[in-house]
């Protein structure tokens, strides 16, 4: 495969998302060539010198050779962890993990392209704190948020906000346990019911409970946002519409023009060219921000176009959602648990896993399991 003028996507093997993004390319012409950081060094080769002060080379694998001249934009989807060569000594893979992620990351990151999202820039709004205060700074609503590891504190807010709160994932994490996809949906908790020498174990954000009327999935590629309205029949999903897909239907909406300009400014501000944005509007019609979800999220989560009466999108079935997060699931467990995606992109290595049970339970989350029995981690 010969390229010029490429997009270079940067993902798993199984990324649905990445499948339609490559599909529409071809249906414009667009050159593209798809590898994953996690074949480097075993089955992705590297080759770069300086040339006039700019990196010149090659990314080629058996199938795929890229010129990195040639490119014009990236796509950082959701590439995996480096696979080292089998026989090597744990020290010896540490420091060709480390290597390789300051070699082909420090490369990457050199370029003078279009990066959708650039990994360090995106590796920085996937802090959900940081996401809220810039929000806020933006213009946006945002609800009354208690970022805690004390007990009391969570009693204190609750009485303060004088309503139901809720206990949401800081993370985006996706785990394997007993062979099993797992995903931790929010949850309305009771403060007094809180195990109180779990809960103290880690961080935990608590969040007031937003009256709502429906909730909204803002996806912005560039500054032109989509905006899809999502209303759920059932109290799981009412609660977190990821709970019961069944539960939902979906409607293209417009977007007040306060809330485009917040989003704007936000993207500006972190420096991202692509973000998707949940939002909860409320009885009287006010938009509020709860989060600004992975960056690269995928933008397949709803493809099935509006029709035009009525205006509502057909539900994707349980099998179709299953699917996708068994399949965002194998490209991301495996590499959370090791150093973290963003460690293949020369990022800043992420968090093990370790033993989340008794911690889960101080926080009360209400777990399910994403769907039928998988191979998680297997990428």
């Amino acid at each position: 495969m010969s390229t010029s003028d490429t997009v270079l996507i940067l993902t798993c093997a199984e990324d649905p998302t990445a499948d339609a993004v490559m599909a529409e390319s071809a249906r414009r012409n667009t050159l593209v060539a798809r590898m994953d950081t996690g074949d480097f060094p075993t089955a992705l080769r590297l080759s770069a010198t300086t040339a006039d002060g700019c990196w010149t080379g090659r990314l080629a694998t058996d199938d795929t050779s890229v010129d990195l001249a040639d490119l014009r934009s990236v796509y950082f989807r959701r590439p995996t962890r480096f696979r080292l060569p089998a026989g090597m000594s744990q020290a010896d893979e540490v420091f060709a993990a480390v290597e390789a992620r300051h070699g082909f990351g420090g490369l990457l990151a050199s370029l003078d392209v279009l990066w959708v999202n650039e990994p360090i820039r995106q590796a920085a709004a996937e802090y959900k704190p940081l996401q809220l205060a810039t929000a806020a700074a933006c213009g946006l609503r945002t609800p009354a948020i208690l970022l805690t590891n004390q007990h009391r504190d969570v009693i204190d807010f609750a009485d303060k906000v004088g309503g139901p709160v809720v206990c949401k994932q800081l993370s985006s994490l996706v785990f394997s346990e007993d062979n099993e996809v797992r995903v931790t949906y929010t949850t309305v908790i009771d403060p007094a019911e809180i195990d109180r020498a779990a809960f103290a174990a880690t961080a935990h954000l608590i969040q007031e409970f937003v009256p709502k009327a429906y909730e909204a999935r803002v996806t912005v590629v560039g500054r032109a946002p989509i905006a899809v309205a999502i209303r759920a029949t059932s109290a799981a999903g009412r609660i977190d519409w990821r709970s019961d897909y069944d539960a939902l239907t979906y409607e293209r909406i417009d977007l007040p023009a306060t809330v485009t300009q917040g989003i704007g400014k936000f993207l500006d501000a972190l420096g991202l060219n692509y973000g998707a944005f949940d939002f909860v509007i409320t009885p009287d019609g006010d938009w509020v921000m709860l989060d600004a979800t992975r960056p690269v999220n995928g933008c397949g989560w709803n493809t099935r176009p509006a029709p035009r009466s009525p205006p509502r999108w057909p539900t994707r079935s349980r099998k179709d959602q299953t699917d996708d997060r068994l399949a965002a699931a194998r490209c991301r467990v495996g590499d959370r648990a090791d150093a973290g995606r963003s460690a293949t992109a020369g990022l800043a290595p992420g968090v093990r896993t370790g033993a989340p049970t008794p911690v889960r339970a101080g926080i009360l989350h209400r777990e399910r399991r994403a769907g039928q029995r998988g191979r998680p981690g297997a990428i």
